[in-house]
């Protein structure tokens, strides 16, 4: 790579939509959807490996390989059928661009419509006209099953649709009853994800957020409640990550610890166990912000011993653990970057990518330790396999492969890699920056020109950025 040409390490999208972590005056605006798309399509089989490996989302198939957020649809499926909450359910989670995303690798538009009763097909085992039927009588199911519907609806991506399913009548007035502070968790939890996850939008969108009925639950929830304990971790999440106020996390992981203490696992070791270790995972915000770092490798040490100490015993609780260590050992991977540990960072990657392999964050995150240790081949390489891995990950990974094949010399394979990322998502400009310089390097100049062409098309009518609000967003004397 010549010094003349330095490549941006920052990955740039106008399709990506800008989000204001603060508290509107009159509310936050309607999150925009970009335009539905609709069209069949052939079922799942037919659309390559990635049809199966995400074949859950689009017909509910029972998976027989794929990655472990796919064996957790299945699960929560079950959940709905045997009428029972899900007891955990604050792990990872699909940004809105999930579907879209799916949609464009698979070249289905179907997959990206909002409503299951459009998106989903039926696979033969008759599980998507189960899925309808409990839509159509939902206001007959029980409250528990109302909470795995709205669990299983969220973990396929549809979470508007949930929303808009349950939020007249189950939201409002019912937190103290725990079931339908259940549910409030999930819609919740679902409106965050809408407003802070990586979205699809026409160019120019952005909106506002403000966590207002989180905020609630975590106040008003019965006290040792999965509602309070689950509202109060994704505070601290929201308010550690987007809006870095220290206030609101410490407090928040106050709460989060004192629900905890009074939880109610019904003397299962499992998931008093479990939820602990995942609770410390959410609080060690707290300490971070602070800058206390062996408290943090102490909170995380003990999260990890009890991820790894659990007996499962059974598969579905096999998954449980294996979905919260890969998770857990992302999250210490970060912090030994934090602490400027490479090795140490490398090695816990590693383990999260060997024990969920068909996850492409998994392989993101570990082309980034990669790239910082220097080691351009093998990070290219991890990029690379993300972005064959499918969605969410995809634009951002193929730029960040071109940039590094860029560095190794081989301006041909970065011309490769750009041209894939625009193709998943045309408002990628940094990628057609890229190109407009690589192509008449590499002989082609006569496709720069739509290249630049595509850029002053996208970027017509974008907007300044506004300037970022106060770090001090919350307050606990005015706290909703």
């Amino acid at each position: 790579m010549s010094a003349r040409s330095p490549v941006s390490a920052r990955f740039k999208s106008v399709s990506t939509v800008r989000v204001t972590f603060q508290e509107p005056p009159d509310g936050s605006p309607e999150w925009p959807l970009p335009p539905d798309t609709s069209g069949g399509g052939p079922g799942p089989g037919l659309h390559g490996p990635l049809g199966l490996l995400y074949g859950p989302y689009l017909d509910l198939r029972e998976p027989s390989y794929g990655a472990l957020h796919a064996h957790g649809v299945a699960l929560a499926f079950r959940n709905v059928e045997h009428g029972r909450p899900p007891f955990h359910w604050h792990q990872q989670v699909h940004p809105p661009a999930f579907r879209p995303l799916l949609a464009r690798h698979l070249g289905a538009p179907r997959v990206a419509l909002a409503s299951p009763r459009e998106a989903l097909t039926e696979s033969g085992d008759g599980r998507t006209t189960r899925l309808l039927q409990w839509i159509d009588h939902v206001a007959d199911l029980t409250v528990p099953r109302r909470v795995a519907l709205a669990k299983l609806l969220v973990k396929l991506g549809f979470d508007r649709f949930a929303l808009g399913l349950f939020c007249d009548q189950d939201t409002a007035g019912h937190q103290a009853e725990e079931g339908r502070a259940d549910l409030a968790y999930v819609l919740g939890a679902a409106r965050a994800n809408l407003a802070t996850g990586y979205a699809l939008a026409p160019p120019g969108t952005a909106a506002g957020y403000w966590p207002a009925d989180l905020l609630r639950l975590a106040r008003t929830a019965p006290p040792g409640s999965r509602a309070r304990l689950s509202a109060a971790m994704l505070l601290c999440v929201l308010f550690g990550k987007i809006a870095k106020d220290a206030a609101a996390v410490a407090h928040h992981a106050g709460v989060a610890r004192a629900a905890f203490a009074r939880l109610d696992t019904g003397g299962d070791a499992f998931h008093r166990d479990l939820t602990r270790s995942m609770m410390l995972r959410a609080v060690s915000f707290e300490p971070m912000m602070r800058g206390a770092r062996a408290e943090v490798t102490a909170q995380l040490a003990e999260a990890e011993e009890l991820a790894r100490g659990l007996v499962a015993g059974t598969p579905e609780r096999e998954l449980l653990k294996e979905d919260n260590l890969a998770i857990l050992m992302e999250t210490r991977c970060r912090e030994a970057q934090w602490l400027g540990d490479l090795d140490l960072a490398e090695s816990r990657i590693r383990e999260s990518a060997a024990r969920n392999p068909l996850d492409p964050m998994r392989h993101m995150v570990l082309g980034e330790v990669l790239e910082r240790r220097g080691k351009w081949r093998e990070a290219a390489g991890a990029y690379e396999r993300s972005a064959w891995l499918g969605p969410s990950t995809s634009p951002m990974a193929w730029f960040m492969a071109g940039r590094l094949r860029e560095r190794l010399g081989e301006p041909e394979q970065a011309v490769s890699c750009y041209l894939s990322c625009l193709s998943i998502d045309p408002g990628a400009v940094s990628a057609g920056l890229r190109l407009s310089e690589l192509l008449p390097r590499t002989g082609l100049p006569g496709l720069a020109v739509p290249c630049r062409d595509h850029l002053r098309e996208t970027l017509r009518d974008q907007e300044p950025v506004a300037p970022a609000g106060p770090r001090r967003l919350w307050d606990e004397r005015t706290a909703v």
